[in-house]
């Protein structure tokens, strides 16, 4: 088992190939915590659920370091300790023994590290991960193009050429858990609309881009940029923040005006619930 935790500033790798081994066991790369919501009945036995939920993941794990040199055990516990910045958001690269990768990210809660022998010291850390789930290291992508339809021109001409229309693509989420994507659309469209077909949800926008334009809309993170800045007040009334179901998914980019080259462009990584 590898961990590789990085920010812009600091990195650590924890376990095989590194100078900082685990101590078994790990926990935390089960199932998280359920949160239940749930109320007793009044005057009578039993009670209901009303929601059930996953917890942000905490993975907590021991270690030890052991160096050739008292120099070298005391340079590895500063830059141990400066790789867990507070009040920073770190990556965690999750390598398993079979070879599997996986990636997520949180915030250090805890550190413990003792001073043992001379060359010799042991490690405590309590790592909080902002989701429940754990991502693919593999992204994936696919364009959109403006959804049209096929036919031919009228008057017609012999031989009569049909021109192809384009569609939906199928966004293939091969996880085991629904994961929430990033949406870019880009280019010259007119109130663009991007619908999940199976459900008929959508993320609509009130707005015309130019063709340098960008919105940015992270599903997971709730939020929708135009150029860097939030255009979540003209997300129309009927959009939702729709996620992508394990299997098939297919997604259509609309707009309103015939002559817009824009197209879209959704992002995501396959998720796991456990290790």
């Amino acid at each position: 088992m590898r961990f590789d935790f990085t920010t812009d500033q600091t990195s650590v790798s924890i376990g095989q190939g590194t100078d900082f081994r685990f101590l078994p066991p790990i926990d935390g790369l089960e199932v998280p915590q359920i949160r239940t919501s749930r109320q007793n009945y009044s005057g009578r036995d039993g009670g209901r659920v009303n929601a059930q939920y996953y917890s942000p993941r905490l993975i907590t794990f021991q270690g030890h370091i052991n160096e050739d040199t008292c120099q070298d055990h005391e340079q590895a516990r500063i830059d141990f300790q400066e790789g867990f910045p507070i009040r920073t958001l770190i990556n965690l690269v999750i390598t398993t023994p079979a070879g599997n990768t996986y990636v997520t990210d949180g915030y250090v809660l805890d550190i413990k590290m003792n001073f043992g022998a001379n060359r010799y010291s042991q490690f405590k850390i309590d790592f909080l991960c902002r989701s429940a789930y754990f991502l693919s290291s593999t992204q994936n992508s696919l364009d959109i193009q403006r959804f049209t339809g096929g036919g031919f021109i009228l008057p017609v001409i012999l031989p009569i050429i049909f021109a192809p229309g384009t569609g939906a693509v199928n966004a293939v989420n091969n996880g085991t858990e629904t994961v929430y994507p990033v949406i870019e659309i880009y280019g010259t469209a007119t109130n663009p609309v991007v619908t999940h077909v199976g459900s008929g949800q959508v993320v609509a926008f009130n707005l015309i881009m130019a063709g340098s334009d960008k919105v940015v809309v992270d599903m997971n993170e709730r939020t929708a940029t135009l150029n860097g800045s939030s255009v979540l007040s003209l997300r129309t009334s009927q959009s939702r923040w729709w996620g992508l179901d394990t299997g098939a998914n297919m997604i259509r980019f609309d707009t309103d005006t015939s002559g817009d080259t824009g197209y879209a462009r959704i992002v995501w990584r396959d998720s796991v619930l456990t290790i």
